[in-house]
């Protein structure tokens, strides 16, 4: 049995295994009342596409058993929660062939993350550095989003939907989704290497020589271990605020994220 507001998920109900109650406060100290009711959903009977697509993708493979329905519990207050917080990590990417940020091995594209994912890195080889992030920045034009990405974009119609993802693709962008937070940067993004607060838009390869106005050597706007992440507060904030979280494609082992 899943939990679910009764307002946004109404136009899926097809089976009402129990009538609505009004038998739950909210809270003990609250006077408004809770509306519970125990649906059957039963795809095949669906007519909204994208509801449709849901359950079978999403909650019918949580259910462990091998029925044709899921049965939900529905409650709707009257301030409804509406606000869905996504985080998403590597795990989503993978599934569009983007390599993931750390094999079995420890290593990432066959090189030691910390050559080239530190600003010690950077400071011993940042040919290496431009030349790995280069090839990274060319691989998003050969993959596409999956059906992940799609379906997180088909929920904003009913969901305030807001992304924050550990990835550096901008593959959540070219689904069509609204709101999303790179928690540790972009591969479209480069900057000054003293200038953190810089972000310029770049789809192409970097070179050692090109610089930013102010002379300073070009480099991924990639957030590097033992760097700060300057987007941690408001990904917090937003966290925070949310009525409902989904976790797709991360174990939530790497800090700050964690």
């Amino acid at each position: 049995v899943m939990l679910a507001p009764l307002r946004l998920v109404k136009e899926m109900l097809v089976e009402v295994a129990l009538p609505p109650l009004r038998l739950v406060k909210a809270r003990p100290d609250e006077k408004r009342l809770v509306d519970v009711a125990l649906v059957r959903i039963v795809p095949d009977r669906l007519v909204n596409p994208v509801i449709t697509r849901f359950v079978e993708v999403i909650l019918l493979p949580l259910t462990f058993v091998n029925e044709k329905f899921v049965d939900v519990l529905l409650i709707n207050t009257v301030d409804v929660a509406k606000k869905l917080v996504v985080v998403t990590g590597a795990g989503m990417s993978a599934e569009s062939g983007v390599s993931t940020f750390r094999d079995s091995n420890g290593l990432w594209e066959n090189h030691d993350i910390m050559d080239v994912a530190s600003p010690l890195g950077w400071q011993k080889n940042p040919e290496l550095v431009l030349a790995f992030y280069n090839k990274r920045r060319a691989q998003l034009k050969e993959v596409e989003p999956n059906l992940g990405h799609q379906l997180l974009v088909e929920l904003e119609p009913y969901l305030d939907v807001q992304i924050i993802t550990q990835n550096v693709d901008n593959l959540h962008e070219r689904a069509g989704s609204k709101n999303v937070l790179h928690l540790h940067g972009e591969l479209t993004q480069i900057r000054g290497e003293h200038s953190p607060e810089e972000s310029i838009y770049w789809t192409e390869d970097i070179a050692l020589g090109d610089v930013n106005e102010n002379g300073e050597q070009l480099r991924p706007d990639i957030v590097w271990f033992g760097e700060a992440v300057p987007k941690l507060t408001e990904a917090t904030y937003i966290a925070a605020q949310a009525d409902f979280m989904i976790i797709i494609g991360t174990s939530l082992q790497v800090y700050p994220a964690a």
